[in-house]
């Protein structure tokens, strides 16, 4: 059978199918004897996930069927994402392992299917012979014994499922199997919002080319023309030179995006304890890696306010009850592209640890921020402070995490700079010395 084949279901409710919980098994999860949880292995996978998002964002899906399906032992293993071009009426399988590989590409419909009813309970479930009720399954082979399901999502909103298959009774599936299976959905979430930003970068990159590629076939058109004409082919040579630089600069900093990806990704996974825990810390620095965007956006990526960095990640910190928490003051600086992505990271860090183990952890624990642009040997320096007050007794910690070394080592060397982090009693204090372009001063 052939992936397309399986895209146009030839059973719909009222073709007299089987119910739905005749199907349904999942209760046998509790009641199956289930092995014990292998820790040491889970962290092994996490270190591969981590090292596989790191290295090769493009094809993590299907590297993570690739694992998933030697980790639980299952005939086939894969990812089924809702389809966004047609407003989500159908499961694309967008990475299959075992098999079931060569359907890769085909689908199921959202609203008569295995994936559809886990989206509508917003629950795992276990099935067993789904074809009996859906019968557009019969022809693929082999068959489906069991087969589990867990829905992931993204921003809180379910976008497929993450499922392994037992195509014989051999196979049982059982609660540490769920288990594992829910843990990996969560590093799913983040591998699919990483493909996702692939694609959109990618698509980004062909229209530029596509629009560049129309406008030759124009000059080319407008050779033919006569000499009142030649006004306009001077502005389309114009504006053909201002596509090519757009297209060399988007190049540039799709690089530069990926490069901070695949670091954040590296760095996050060296400290991360569970996927839980790496799944929460790398979308919140994927967050701030966003916003930081939309305001380089903004500025057509040519610079963006250093007090509008600042502010956007100590915003969810401006409370007011007992007083302002924290002030932010200092005159109008412009930060070029990568300064502003190196301070948004580092603010954040320092925000987030504010807020777990510093000054925001207590009620009345307060930021202090400040900078000044001063003159130094000819060129123009931004002098940064950032001091906190009012929070537990600070304790050196016993090892540095992404935060510091992000701040202690990324900052100088991206950007040249000379920083501080003290870990003082009375609070952590951080200085940045940064050389500024003169005219962004």
């Amino acid at each position: 059978m052939s992936p397309t084949q399986a895209e146009s279901p030839t059973a719909l409710p009222s073709d007299g199918v089987v119910p739905l919980e005749s199907v349904l098994c999942t209760e046998e999860l509790d009641r199956r004897q289930s092995r014990l949880p292998d820790y040491e292995k889970e962290n092994r996978v996490l270190v591969a996930l981590a090292q596989a998002l790191a290295d090769s964002p493009g094809t993590i899906l299907q590297t993570m069927a690739e694992i998933m399906l030697e980790a639980f032992g299952a005939g086939s293993a894969g990812f089924s994402v809702l389809t966004t071009d047609d407003g989500g009426k159908k499961f694309y399988w967008a990475a299959i392992s075992g098999v079931w590989k060569p359907h890769i590409g085909g689908g199921t419909p959202r609203d008569f299917g295995p994936c559809g009813d886990v989206l509508d309970r917003n629950a795992p479930l276990l099935f067993r012979h789904f074809e009996r009720r859906y019968t557009y399954f019969q022809p693929v082979t082999p068959p489906v014994e069991e087969c589990l399901l867990v829905p992931f999502y993204v921003e809180g909103k379910a976008v497929g499922t993450i499922w392994v298959i037992a195509h014989d009774d051999r196979r049982e599936f059982d609660a540490e199997d769920l288990r594992q299976l829910v843990s990996l959905a969560s590093f799913a979430s983040s591998a699919y919002q990483t493909v996702s930003f692939n694609q959109k970068t990618v698509a980004m990159n062909e229209a530029l080319m596509l629009g560049s590629l129309r406008q030759h076939e124009l000059t080319e058109a407008a050779d033919l023309l006569n000499a009142k004409l030649q006004t306009e082919m001077a502005a389309r040579k114009e504006g053909e030179e201002q596509r090519v630089l757009l297209m060399a600069e988007l190049d540039h900093r799709l690089k530069n995006t990926f490069v901070a990806v695949q670091s954040i990704a590296r760095l996050t996974s060296q400290n991360a304890a569970s996927l839980d825990q790496f799944h929460e810390a790398f979308d919140d620095r994927l967050m701030a890696l966003s916003q930081t965007h939309d305001l380089l956006t903004l500025g057509e990526w040519r610079s963006a306010p250093l007090r509008e960095v600042i502010m956007m990640e100590l915003s969810p910190y401006h409370g007011t009850q007992g007083g302002p928490r924290v002030t932010v003051t200092g005159e109008d600086v412009q930060l070029d592209a990568r300064q502003a992505l190196a301070l948004g990271l580092s603010v954040h860090e320092l925000a987030n640890n504010a807020a777990k183990y510093g000054a925001l952890s207590v009620p009345n624990g307060r930021i202090d921020v400040a900078w000044d642009v001063i003159a130094s040997n000819d060129a123009m320096v931004l002098k940064l402070r950032w001091v906190e007050s009012g929070g537990p007794v600070v304790e050196p910690p016993l090892r540095r995490g992404f935060g510091s070394r992000l701040i202690e080592s990324g900052i100088p060397s991206e950007l040249g700079a000379d920083v501080q982090l003290e870990f003082h009693r009375e609070g952590v204090r951080f200085t940045l010395t940064l050389p500024l372009d003169p005219a962004r001063a």
